[in-house]
């Protein structure tokens, strides 16, 4: 049911086809141009820079009912363009914003080199939400170009899926990037696409309650990224995000904040806080230059008999004058490997971890199928810790250590690590599993109940409710 361009197209019963003769730039604050739900459109392309538009009245991109009753998203099909939707032009040095884009389909059409959403030169106030974007080389390229950079962006609600490399690039200041699925992007494996990179100068981002399912995978391995950032943030939030993967290779990092470039870099005023990360292969969580760091109420699982180490600090050497680490506190995160392979570790903290770390009320657990040359901690001197207690370490089969230096836990002991430290079953309710959405809960007869540090443990689960006691691991 095609519309006529003749139209006012400003009602259902008198829609316009397409954007053909509108100058989308020159409409008044608060327009709305809103897409008929079942309706498609083809070699669709739009460039945005109306400086009428406002955060308070933005310029709305939208879906509507139409008279003939379409319901499913309205298709925005690209073509023969580098972009379906580009915000400001190159070299614009006017900041420009108030925009919304909700409730369509955008479909690249696998057309090489072809971009989803293209921010860039100093935008602000943009909200995307509800969008499903397939189908292009890269989704959403943020494209700071400008003194200020883009702010106030946020991604909320939607699903990005099966984009040939990435699904969410670039930077911004105030990003919110939320409640979103991310699946099945970079078809080709390759280390150097993710689901999301964040990299360039950011501040204050939030990364919050998102899935990322089978992100980077080829034949069903993982190789490359899920969820990286690289260059200068400072106040990331990565929080409530579940990160799975089928299967994965050594490259398949879960959660990867590291210097990547040649020149200076930073991840300050870091927090990571109650996401899940599910059988990614090399590392869970992986932090370098990340001074303060904070690393709570987390869940790492593998069940393959594969390497991984479950949080490890730092991944990358320093280079260019990178913040050194320091500082960190990893505390009340749980570990779970069913089969861990040769060389596997927990928490591990290698040369330059820095000083004054914490460790404290961690819940790590090898599974009885695991190989014995495993160990549940790597770390530093023990004055390299302000606090290293209340964790527990427990090895099914018997076997294993409780770290590289000190073999069981009464040899920690004696050094000064983990003296009010555990080396028991913690007792689960049920093994972390698929079935049971890796859920890590504890018995009420646990020795790891009432266990953890009463100063110095979370004080928050994964749903984000005040702890009342202070359990080791992350229970919910």
């Amino acid at each position: 049911m095609p519309g006529n361009n003749a139209n006012a197209g400003t009602s259902p019963s008198a829609p316009r086809q397409n954007l053909a003769g509108l100058d989308v730039n020159a409409l008044a604050a608060g327009s709305q141009l809103l897409f008929a739900r079942g309706g498609a459109w083809t070699n669709f392309n739009v460039q945005i820079r109306n400086l009428n538009a406002t955060a308070g009245a933005p310029l709305v991109f939208d879906a509507y009912s139409p008279t003939w009753g379409g319901t499913s998203a309205p298709w925005i099909r690209a073509g023969g363009t580098f972009y379906a939707f580009q915000f400001g032009t190159y070299n614009d040095t006017t900041s420009d914003g108030g925009y919304v884009v909700r409730n369509l389909k955008l479909d690249g059409q696998n057309i090489a080199g072809a971009w989803g959403i293209h921010v860039r030169s100093e935008a602000h106030d943009l909200v995307f939400e509800n969008l499903e974007i397939t189908g292009f080389e890269i989704a959403m390229h943020l494209q700071n170009m400008g003194a200020a950079g883009n702010v106030n962006v946020a991604l909320r609600n939607s699903t990005i899926s099966r984009n040939s490399g990435m699904g969410l690039l670039g930077d911004a200041v105030n990003l919110v990037v939320e409640g979103n699925t991310f699946a099945e992007n970079n078809f080709s494996g390759s280390s150097f696409n993710h689901a999301i990179y964040l990299g360039g100068h950011g501040r204050n981002g939030v990364i919050r309650n998102n899935i990322f399912t089978n992100n980077s995978a080829v034949n069903g391995i993982c190789t490359g990224g899920n969820l990286t950032v690289h260059g200068q943030w400072d106040g990331l939030l990565v929080e409530g995000n579940t990160v799975q993967q089928a299967a994965a290779g050594g490259g398949c990092y879960g959660i990867s904040i590291n210097g990547g470039y040649n020149t200076a870099e930073y991840f300050r005023n870091l927090v990571l806080r109650s996401n899940r990360v599910i059988n990614v292969g090399g590392c869970g969580i992986c932090l370098t230059s990340a001074p303060g760091a904070l690393i709570e109420n987390n869940l790492i699982v593998n069940t393959q008999a594969t390497y991984l180490a479950g949080i490890l600090i730092p991944a990358n050497p320093l280079d260019g004058g990178d913040d050194p680490d320091g500082g960190a506190i990893i505390r009340n995160n749980t570990i779970y490997y069913s089969r861990a392979a040769a060389g596997s570790e927990g928490v591990a903290l290698r040369a330059n971890s820095g000083r004054n770390v914490q460790v404290v009320s961690n819940l790590v657990y090898f599974g009885g199928t695991s190989d014995p040359y495993h160990a549940c901690f790597s770390h530093r001197a023990p004055s390299d810790y302000s606090a290293f207690n209340n964790n527990l370490c427990h090895h099914a089969s018997g076997a294993g250590q409780w770290s590289w230096t000190y073999s069981t836990l009464s040899t920690a002991r004696n050094a000064g690590l983990d003296v009010a430290g555990l080396s028991v079953d913690p007792l689960f309710v049920a093994l972390p599993a698929a079935t049971n959405n890796w859920n890590d809960q504890i018995q009420a007869g646990s020795p790891a109940a009432d266990a953890g540090n009463t100063s110095l443990s979370s004080r928050i689960d994964r749903l984000g409710v005040m702890r009342i006691v202070p359990n080791i691991g992350s229970r919910e």
